[in-house]
């Protein structure tokens, strides 16, 4: 549930977040978990992307050195960036839904495509 919050941390539409979570489709976390591994676990096991202007170093540096890497490039590739122009959500338009990177790599034969579809 939204906990209580000191005002300052409080966003613009209360009600509405609290609609969104009634309704299943805003998940909150447990507060004393860290959220990041949450999204990065469930982006992985739907295959879904994040959208977030986090890279989540943070998230990387915490794993041992011989994962970091692999979870680097599977961020890199799922991180969907945005901005706000006004009140208008835009999303990076050079972003590439993974999907669409292995069809291209495929179509142009690329060697690196089945190491593009293992990362997914």
């Amino acid at each position: 549930k939204i906990k209580q919050a000191k005002l300052q941390e409080l966003p613009d539409d209360v009600p509405y977040l609290q609609t969104l979570e009634r309704d299943g489709i805003l998940v909150a976390t447990p507060a004393q978990d860290y959220d990041d591994s949450y999204q990065i676990e469930y982006a992985r096991r739907h295959g879904g992307v994040i959208v977030s202007n986090d890279m989540f170093r943070d998230a990387i540096d915490k794993l041992k050195p011989h994962l970091r890497g692999a979870l680097k490039e599977w961020i890199k590739a799922h991180i969907l960036s945005y901005t706000f122009v006004g009140d208008e959500f835009v999303p990076n338009p050079d972003f590439l839904f993974p999907v669409q990177v292995r069809i291209a790599q495929k179509q142009q034969g690329s060697p690196i495509a089945d190491a593009a579809a293992a990362n997914a």
